[in-house]
């Protein structure tokens, strides 16, 4: 495990190892095959079905559901660079926008009576001027719409930049995030497991808050137990193997102008010892009035 070397309130930050695992071979890979999926249902619906409004309705879930799968791999691939993940999430996400493009266009202008072999689809994907020219030629001859409705030809590239944005910040922010509130044991090679998430009331003290800030368990003594917000939690992560890595993170949790509950991170995801540990679970134990978890 890597760890930062400097103290945070008699503890140590957290930090990913920065290995991959499998994923140098199987993110990629996974990637381009669920984006060339993602390209064909894409195509099919744009020209078939919903015309543009697939950029608004269907984009988001297909986006959606990449971004999940390939994150997904990247768990199951033991991938602890948080870099590396980002880095696929936005290359991918590109990927998938371009083949978006190729094969629209090649149902689209099949559909319209211009035939063109499924042996020619690659051909295409490395073939970017002709990408961009099959775009202006449908754009011009008005086929983007549903059914007798057409948008005007200047119109039709906002839709392009919403799907633009839709699947570029999308599939990179379900791919990079998730990792970033994960933690890892090294010695067992696993994901460490969420186990308790303990909640008590958001104090105004500002002294309090500052040493929440800093990871000081003991404050937590000032506080009461509640399920309301605005509230503390602090979040407790452990290998169930080894029972060594464990991991605490303090986040206040608020109501947003939707009354949804928003939480905020007032730490790091930091290292419990043994000692800092039994303390803990002392203290939650006695706030709790509790025998046991």
């Amino acid at each position: 495990m890597v760890c930062d070397v400097l103290m945070y309130s008699e503890t140590k930050i957290y930090r990913h190892s920065g290995k991959l695992g499998t994923a140098l071979f199987g993110v990629p890979f996974i990637g381009i095959l669920g984006g060339l999926v993602f390209g064909i249902l894409y195509a099919y619906i744009n020209v078939y079905f919903l015309g543009w409004r697939s950029d608004v309705l269907v984009t988001p879930i297909l986006s959606f559901l990449f971004g999940a799968i390939i994150e997904t791999v990247g768990d199951i691939a033991k991938c602890r660079n948080t870099m590396f993940m980002a880095m696929m999430g936005l290359l991918l996400s590109i990927f998938i926008m371009y083949a978006n493009w190729v094969l629209f266009e090649f149902v689209m202008l099949n559909h319209k009576g211009i035939t063109i072999e499924w042996y020619k689809i690659p051909s295409m994907f490395f073939d970017p001027d002709l990408v961009w020219e099959n775009a202006v030629f449908i754009n011009g001859r008005g086929w983007y719409g549903v059914k007798s409705w057409k948008p005007p030809s200047n119109v039709v590239w906002y839709y392009g930049l919403i799907e633009v944005f839709s699947i570029v910040g999308l599939v990179t922010f379900l791919v990079s995030v998730p990792i970033n509130n994960a933690v890892f044991c090294e010695s067992c090679d696993i994901w460490a497991t969420p186990i308790h998430t303990v909640k008590f009331t958001l104090t105004e003290n500002k002294t309090l808050l500052a040493q929440l800030k800093k990871g000081d368990i003991e404050t937590l003594t000032q506080l009461k137990p509640t399920n309301k917000c605005p509230r503390i939690e602090v979040e407790i992560q452990e290998c169930l193997s080894c029972y060594n890595t464990s991991t605490y993170q303090i986040k206040t949790v608020s109501l947003n102008h939707k009354a949804q509950e928003q939480k905020t991170n007032l730490t790091p995801l930091l290292l419990l010892s043994q000692d800092t540990k039994d303390r803990l679970y002392t203290i939650v134990l006695q706030q709790l009035n509790l025998k046991r978890f």
